[in-house]
């Protein structure tokens, strides 16, 4: 049976940051801001539950739920509500203390500025929503089921257009959906770089 796609709840926000924080440990943004394994492993979802709580107070959190399982998540910053830099937004200090005791989050603070700020002075001025980012769980991958999530929010999005951030290894597969690169983002000192990517919704879903 395929999962069913609903909106969250509150109480799906742990689940679906351990879900969020898996998906991105590995992409070169963030392991160029938390160099360290084993800390970037620890913290990451404790930092991306911020951006997942915003999407569920002033946007639509979106979950695949395989009986009980989180099997995808979705999250999307209704217009004007997109701003939420996930490194200053640790939700559980207790799991991200021991690693700034340790050293293992040195530069994490001063990587994060330099991200931030060139994604903010990137990031479209006209009215849009932002899908801030769309995770699914390895044992889920293959199936297609990032590709509903996605279409399930772009059938929410009315006569907006959308925007978001990728790695520009993964434009080519936004493209699939109409989005088109809007522009590059270069944060400098070594940062991986990653494409603005824009949709019009006269592309449709």
């Amino acid at each position: 049976m395929s999962p069913t796609i609903r909106p969250a709840t509150k109480d799906d926000l742990p689940a679906a940051s351990a879900l969020f924080g898996a998906a991105f440990e590995t992409t070169p943004q963030w392991r160029w801001m938390i160099e360290d394994d084993e800390a970037r492993h620890a913290v990451l979802p404790s930092l991306l539950r911020s951006t997942l709580a915003q999407g569920l107070a002033r946007g639509r959190l979106v979950v695949a739920d395989d009986d009980g399982a989180l099997a995808g998540v979705a999250c999307w910053m209704a217009p004007g509500k997109w701003r939420v830099p996930a490194w200053r937004g640790a939700t559980s200090v207790r799991e991200v203390i021991p690693h700034v005791r340790s050293g293992a989050l040195l530069g994490f603070i001063e990587r994060g500025r330099v991200v931030d700020g060139a994604a903010k002075a990137a990031h479209p001025a006209e009215p849009h929503w932002y899908l801030g980012g769309v995770a699914v769980a390895p044992s889920e991958q293959g199936r297609g089921l990032g590709a509903q999530l996605i279409r399930e929010g772009l059938s929410h999005t009315g006569q907006l257009p959308v925007y978001l951030e990728c790695e520009e290894g993964l434009a080519h597969y936004y493209e699939t959906f109409g989005f088109r690169r809007r522009h590059r983002i270069d944060p400098g000192g070594g940062a991986p770089a990653q494409a603005g990517m824009w949709l019009e919704p006269d592309f449709g879903t």
